[in-house]
């Protein structure tokens, strides 16, 4: 499991089963951020209409979250149906891809001279 906020480790963890926790609280009082300021980037818009991860939205709530992921394998598939809107499948294929772009980048800036 990984505690975290907001971060793409929830990926990193799905991959290999394991569910994920956001902190969707304040945990200090700071009148120049809030959590609600990481939640807004535009990667998570594409969480609407899965539970790809647990939200922890208070103090109290730690235990019953980390039960909860121990015992909530649904919400690792949720995950991994968020991942692969996000990410190009198939994965064992990201390298070609990253060289194919750099070669075509590579083609474009020198046709360009």
């Amino acid at each position: 499991m990984v505690i975290n906020v907001g971060s793409t480790m929830a990926f990193d963890f799905c991959i290999f089963n394991k569910p994920t926790l956001f902190i969707n609280y304040n945990a200090v009082k700071d009148n120049n951020w809030h959590i609600n300021l990481i939640y807004r980037f535009i990667h998570f818009r594409s969480m609407a209409g899965t539970n790809p991860v647990l939200w922890v939205n208070s103090e109290s709530d730690w235990l019953i979250k980390i039960k909860e992921a121990f015992n909530n394998r649904q919400v690792v598939s949720e995950c991994k149906r968020w991942y692969e809107t996000i990410t190009l499948h198939p994965l064992d294929k990201a390298n070609d891809r990253i060289i194919a772009s750099l070669e075509e980048i590579i083609r474009k800036c020198t046709s360009a001279s």
